[in-house]
């Protein structure tokens, strides 16, 4: 491997070709992909990378999206010669007859201020090239002390396959046809890997190998560092009070891993408490409104039992002694019981 490595980056020869890398994870933090989310390449996930050598698709420079097979191509910085840095190599990035350039050069250059050289009758827009092969070794993060998992397919770069003719070969289609309907987990990416790697034969399967190699470093990067985090997450607070917790990212990467939070027990138990707490709480509002509902049916039991005395007491209660006349009636006079005979004295 490190004699394939050797040849491909290596002699000026080479920084002009196209080259071809691939990512099979994410590392877009969970609130940057929200905050971004109009952006399709944040809608995917991948790895952001700082290189104008990424710049084959509109919209998705300096981005290696998530198992999508990416070019590195040349790409042209119009510079005037006064504003490069001292050694820095000048070349023609575009010529017509003068004045043809002032839209395309002087106006770009400096907001206008530096006019575009003009040579022999002819304006030439100068500027400062990037090469593939020169920024091949900092995409691939090779030399640094952690690489995440950006990885050539040098097997494209051995074939000499351009850009336009990679687009038309079907080789992105063969392994991850929808960028929109990609695998959520490591284990998943590999495995549609290696099933294409098994039917496949010639160019597919080595890149399937280089993909393949490329999941192991992400997956050795992305351990290594959830490592470190669960034993600060366990180690609970320290001297200075800090509890360290899971980051947007860290929960990015566990979900790729299929690895669990070490403090999830502790979450489990948090959110049992407060699941207890709710239901007593919920029980102490249903007694509160029983002992109300209670302390009416009550109140209405003994308005009833009053109504129900008063009917009661209405029907049996006792009758009043009889007069011996009635009243109201005045009893005959002792004169006024004499018989009377008709005869009416003179």
């Amino acid at each position: 491997m490190a004699e394939r490595r050797r040849a491909v980056d290596t002699g000026p020869q080479n920084i002009e070709q196209t080259r071809f890398v691939f990512f099979p994870g994410n590392v877009i933090a969970e609130d940057r992909s929200r905050e971004l989310m109009e952006l399709e390449r944040y809608r995917i996930g991948g790895i952001e990378v700082d290189s104008p050598t990424l710049c084959a698709v509109p919209g998705w420079e300096n981005f290696v999206a998530r198992c999508r097979i990416t070019p590195v191509l040349t790409y042209g910085d119009p510079l005037p010669r006064q504003l490069m840095a001292e050694g820095e190599r000048a070349v023609v990035l575009d010529r017509a007859p003068a004045p043809a350039l002032p839209d395309t050069a002087t106006a770009y250059i400096s907001g206008g201020s530096v006019a575009a050289p003009v040579i022999n009758g002819v304006q030439v827009c100068v500027g400062v090239r990037a090469y593939p092969g020169e920024h091949i070794p900092f995409i691939t993060e090779q030399g640094f002390q952690s690489r995440r998992g950006v990885y050539e397919l040098a097997s494209l770069f051995r074939v000499k396959m351009e850009w336009e003719e990679f687009a038309a070969s079907g080789i992105q289609e063969e392994f991850f046809p929808n960028l929109h309907a990609l695998p959520k987990t490591l284990r998943e990416v590999e495995a549609t890997i290696q099933s294409v790697q098994a039917r496949k034969h010639g160019l597919e399967r080595e890149i399937a190998g280089e993909m393949l190699q490329s999941c192991g470093i992400f997956r050795l990067w992305a351990t290594q560092h959830l490592d470190k985090i669960d034993q600060a997450v366990q180690a609970g607070r320290n001297d200075a009070g800090f509890a360290h917790t899971y980051s947007s990212l860290d929960l990015v990467l566990l979900e790729q891993l299929e690895r669990e939070r070490v403090d999830q027990h502790l979450r489990n138990q948090a959110s049992s408490q407060m699941t207890m707490a709710q239901a007593m709480q919920m029980m102490a509002e249903n007694n509160a409104k029983q002992a109300e509902v209670a302390a009416q049916m009550a109140q209405n039991m003994k308005v009833n039992q009053d109504l129900l005395s008063a009917g009661l007491n209405r029907t049996f209660a006792p009758a009043p002694e009889p007069n011996d006349e009635p009243s109201g009636i005045q009893s005959p006079s002792a004169e006024d019981k004499r018989p009377k005979t008709g005869i009416r004295s003179r």
